[in-house]
C-alpha cells in the first residue's frame, strides 16, 4: 500500500458523499419553503375568515350573555343542548358560534353548582371521564364537542375566580 498517495475525502469533488449532502441541502431548503409558504396561506385565510365572520362571533356572544343574564350555569348547558342540532355537523363537528355562545353565556350565568364538577382542563383523564359519563346520562352526536366547551368555560369561571380573590381584578 502507498503510504504517500492521498485517498479521496467523503466530501470530495465527485464523490458519493458530497452528491448525498447536495440532495439533502436541497430538500431541506425545499422543504422549509414549502412550510413556510403552507403557513403564509393558512394565516391569510385564517384572518380573512375572522374577518368575514366577526360579525357572527359577536352576535353569537351577545346571544350566549344575553341568555345567560338572570339564568344558571344548568341553564345555559340545557340551551347548548338545545341549540346543537342546528349548529353541529352530522360528524359531530360544532362551529365556532356555538362555543362562543356557549362561553358568553355559562360566563354571564348564576353559578348553580354545575361547575363544581368539572375537572381542570389539565387533567386530561378526568376530562374523558367527565366528558364520558355526561354525554351518557344526554347522549348525541355533539355531546362530547359541547362538553368540551362547557368544560373551558367552567375553567374560565374557576380561574377568574380565582384572580379575582387574588386581588388582580383580571376580567375572563
Amino acid at each position: 500500500m502507498d503510504d504517500g498517495a492521498e485517498r479521496p475525502g467523503l466530501f470530495a469533488k465527485g464523490s458519493v458523499g458530497r452528491f448525498l449532502l447536495l440532495v439533502t441541502l436541497g430538500a431541506t431548503a425545499l422543504s422549509a419553503g414549502l412550510f413556510g409558504l403552507i403557513t403564509a396561506i393558512v394565516m391569510v385565510g385564517s384572518a380573512g375568515f375572522f374577518a368575514s365572520h366577526s360579525g357572527d362571533f359577536s352576535t353569537a356572544w351577545d346571544e350566549g350573555k344575553g341568555f345567560g343574564d338572570g339564568r344558571t350555569i344548568t341553564e345555559c348547558v340545557r340551551e347548548v343542548e338545545r341549540r346543537a342540532p342546528a349548529e353541529c355537523s352530522s360528524f359531530g363537528m360544532c362551529g365556532i358560534a356555538i362555543s362562543t355562545f356557549t362561553r358568553a353565556c355559562i360566563r354571564a350565568a348564576n353559578d348553580d353548582g354545575y361547575c363544581a364538577p368539572v375537572p381542570d382542563l389539565s387533567e386530561i383523564g378526568a376530562s374523558i371521564e367527565w366528558k364520558r359519563s355526561t354525554c351518557a346520562a344526554a347522549p348525541s352526536r355533539w355531546c362530547q364537542a359541547l362538553m368540551g366547551d362547557v368544560q373551558s368555560a367552567c375553567q374560565g369561571r374557576k380561574d377568574f375566580a380565582v384572580d379575582v380573590s387574588a386581588g388582580s381584578g383580571a376580567s375572563p
